[in-house]
């Protein structure tokens, strides 16, 4: 899948669109590399824990979100959290695209 983080985030490659790798719901592989040399990698989610990331901050009561599940599998193809309207810069969002499951057989 390609997942890409929607953020005020710093530095800027943080926030570029990134080609994950999924194995038994652990990353394995960000742009083919080690997910370890990615700047940011612990901001990036398996579907399953994406899955928790949402759970978590609609528990924390969000001022306003939005989320979008693909229609075909059931994963978020984009979430918004704008936990505090009267806080700036503190919004985040995630997009996934490109979503495949690969068969190893």
């Amino acid at each position: 899948m390609t997942q890409q983080i929607s953020c005020f985030c710093f530095p800027y490659e943080f926030v570029l669109p990134k080609s994950i790798k999924v194995e038994n719901d652990k990353i394995v592989s960000i742009d083919g590399e080690d997910p370890m040399k990615t700047v940011g990698y612990e901001s990036f989610y398996s579907i399953n824990s994406l899955f928790n990331f949402i759970e978590s901050k609609l528990n924390e009561n969000p001022e306003f979100y939005e989320i979008n599940y693909n229609k075909e599998y059931g994963y978020p193809e984009s979430i918004y959290f704008d936990m505090s309207e009267m806080i700036a810069d503190e919004e985040i969002g995630y997009y996934i695209s490109d979503f495949k499951i690969l068969n190893n057989d």
